[in-house]
């Protein structure tokens, strides 16, 4: 403990508590005057040699009441006069660890109004992720529960704990509103943000609705790296997220080539895999509409890694995950002639917001694979599987982004349906063939000679333009204004 000048310390604008009930500020003075302070308030120090406070805002106002009653109190049974204020000194002065202590003090505090509650639950969720980008909300959960109750808590008191954490990370963003702020309670605020929510989305269907699909709808397909490219776009515009990246199964090298006849030309590594998943999850984000969706089918492996960190980034994750049962088998078994024979995929849901589906569906899908003889891509997903997903997730002239597009199905399947579509591929003679496939339809070539180019046979031509960046405008006619900013 430390005894130091009144006017050798500093209060921050931005502190967190805002409101002090003046009862208890009386009471809190008499209660320090009768039995002594016993736990100083907590500073550290600037490189001006300023005392900066970090914890104890409500024990500072008692003690400058006293001081202006010129009335001496005892702390740690040393007597301190007026003018005078006993401290604790922060070991580490950076702004993390002085949020932290802060942050701690108040999440623990029974008397905080429910919005300073949110306030500190949401910063402290975050800054729980800016120290450890790999924290859960579980993990958040968990650590509050502890400090709370002072025990290992029970499942139930975590998963408790994490609704609460998700609810405040959710209107913590709305207290800047005087309809969220002075709500009666975080459940009430929480309602009325889910409200807020709901009328813009149903305001924006209407808008849509007067509008003419046919003379605005864009399909556009970018030859570039989805990572570098998505950084670039422009945040809240995409309403679906569905596609089909990498599985990191190494379907590139020469083991895996041998079993199939269209080879996969990618980076198929894991550490690429990891890159590009980490990326939709973050940048896919940033660039999606409230109550947009993410769909991602993904090998096994990263399910639970997905579904971890799509919490961490707000996204509100499906915990199963979704089947497509591509009915009959193809290739061998993993062990030659013995052992299971897969014949299925699975994909991660999540969505951004409570929109989630149209309307109720069962989560097997069961869709015949394209056959090997109509593939021009050896991962390609039947279009009429695509169709069923943004049906369920879209609405006409929404956005349906896929980044890793390949032989553009699912872009193909937004156009059959009217919507808006924007897809990246890195491989540019695959982006050549889907460009030819987007502008023409399934029935325009000679699928045996476009399979020979997507598994990098013969060079047999077949129609497909030089140009890998190709825009595909359905209706060149329609005003600049009406356009999608891709």
């Amino acid at each position: 403990m430390h005894v130091i000048q009144l006017d050798q310390i500093s209060v921050p604008a931005n502190r967190q508590r805002k409101e002090f009930n003046k009862q208890k500020l009386d009471d809190l003075k008499q209660s320090i005057l009768d039995n002594g302070l016993l736990n100083p308030p907590t500073f550290v120090i600037n490189d001006a040699g300023i005392h900066i406070l970090v914890a104890g805002e409500r024990r500072l106002k008692a003690i400058r009441m006293l001081a202006e009653e010129k009335r001496s109190f005892i702390c740690n049974k040393v007597q301190i006069n007026p003018g005078e204020l006993p401290i604790l000194l922060l070991a580490k002065s950076d702004k993390l660890s002085r949020t932290q202590a802060e942050l701690d003090e108040n999440i623990m505090r029974e008397d905080l109004t429910w919005a300073e509650r949110t306030a500190a639950l949401a910063a402290f969720h975050a800054l729980r992720t800016q120290a450890n980008p790999d924290s859960t909300q579980t993990e958040v959960a968990k650590e509050l529960a502890t400090k709370k109750l002072g025990v290992e808590p029970t499942v139930n008191q975590v998963s408790a704990q994490r609704q609460e954490i998700r609810r405040a990370t959710i209107v913590a963003e709305h207290l800047h509103k005087p309809e969220i702020a002075n709500a009666r309670s975080e459940a009430e605020a929480y309602q009325l943000v889910l409200k807020s929510e709901s009328e813009a989305y149903e305001a924006e269907l209407i808008r849509r609705k007067k509008k003419s699909v046919a003379n605005s709808l864009r399909c556009e397909l970018r030859h570039g790296n989805s990572i570098e490219i998505m950084k670039q776009m422009d945040d809240n515009q995409v309403d679906l997220i569905l596609t089909d990246p990498p599985y990191g199964i190494g379907a590139n090298t020469a083991g895996y080539r041998n079993r199939t006849m269209l080879h996969h030309n990618y980076d198929d590594s894991e550490e690429n895999a990891r890159a590009i998943l980490e990326t939709l999850l973050v940048e896919g984000w940033r660039i999606s509409k409230l109550r947009a969706n993410l769909f991602i089918f993904t090998d096994i492996k990263h399910f639970a890694w997905l579904y971890d960190n799509a919490s961490r980034c707000g996204w509100m994750p499906w915990r199963y995950p979704v089947i497509w049962q591509k009915g009959t088998a193809e290739g061998l078994a993993p062990w030659g002639r013995n052992g299971f024979v897969h014949t299925y995929d699975i994909a991660f849901w999540a969505t951004k917001g409570k929109r989630g589906t149209n309307n109720t569906f069962v989560d097997i899908l069961t869709y015949n694979r394209v056959a090997r003889s109509e593939r021009i891509y050896a991962a390609e997903k039947p279009v009429v599987l695509l169709e069923t997903l943004i049906n369920l997730f879209t609405d006409p002239s929404d956005l349906v982004f896929d980044p890793c597009a390949g032989s553009g199905s699912t872009l193909l399947a937004a156009k059959n349906l009217n919507r808006h579509s924007l897809g990246i591929e890195i491989n540019k003679e695959v982006c050549d063939l889907a460009t030819v496939r987007l502008e023409k339809g399934d029935d325009y070539a000679d699928f045996s000679e476009i399979n020979k180019r997507a598994s990098g046979g013969d060079q047999a031509s077949s129609g497909v333009p030089s140009n890998a960046n190709k825009i595909v405008d359905l209706d060149d006619d329609s005003p600049e204004s009406d356009r999608i900013p891709f």
